[in-house]
């Protein structure tokens, strides 16, 4: 699709861009993310997407050929192609510099409201874990009482058992022993007769 500047360049679209250069798709969208996170910028429509101008093509070229240097990264290629000045604008929007320093101050900001967030949040994990810890050792502790107390308890409940037991068994001896003698008294009075 062909958009018109000042200069009325042509302007392509990611599909394009990546049939020109002969890379997927997906990698011209890296290509563009990490270009833009060193400070370069993009033409976007309307629609926010990107649109890529000539120059932006060429670029990716040379960042895909240096990137295939033995010992180069990606990131260290696009810093290369930045560092020699290939990668500068020639519209009338802001110069990438402006919008890095911009750009850098915003993501300083954003990662210092971050850090303090996860600051308090450590805290927090850190209070929550120590609550944690302590609510064991009440739990731990009370358990213990609890078994302790039980035991007691059955111990006390086996002897109080016991000793009705033996009282039972005494009385039921004692019952015995009365029943025997008034049998052997009877027997006794008819065999001699009284």
């Amino acid at each position: 699709m062909t958009h018109g500047t000042e200069e009325k360049e042509r302007f392509y679209w990611t599909r394009e861009v990546a049939n020109m250069i002969g890379i997927k798709e997906g990698t011209v969208r890296k290509y563009a993310r990490l270009l833009e996170e060193n400070g370069y910028e993009f033409h976007r429509n309307e629609h926010d997407q990107r649109e890529f101008l000539k120059r932006d093509v060429t670029i990716m070229e040379k960042i895909k050929t240096a990137s295939k240097q033995q010992g180069m990264t990606l990131e260290n290629a696009i810093r290369t192609v930045i560092g020699q000045g290939q990668v500068q604008k020639q519209n009338h929007q802001p110069s990438p510099s402006a919008g890095k320093e911009n750009s850098v101050s915003k993501i300083y900001e954003e990662l210092s409201h971050h850090k303090d967030h996860h600051e308090k949040m450590f805290e927090l994990i850190q209070v929550l874990y120590n609550d944690n810890q302590n609510l064991k050792k009440e739990l731990s502790k009370a358990l213990n009482d609890h078994h302790e107390k039980l035991a007691k308890h059955i111990e006390a409940s086996e002897e109080r058992i016991m000793g009705s037991l033996t009282k039972w068994q005494e009385s039921n001896l004692e019952v015995a022993a009365s029943i025997d003698q008034k049998q052997n008294k009877r027997f006794f009075k008819k065999i001699l007769g009284n």
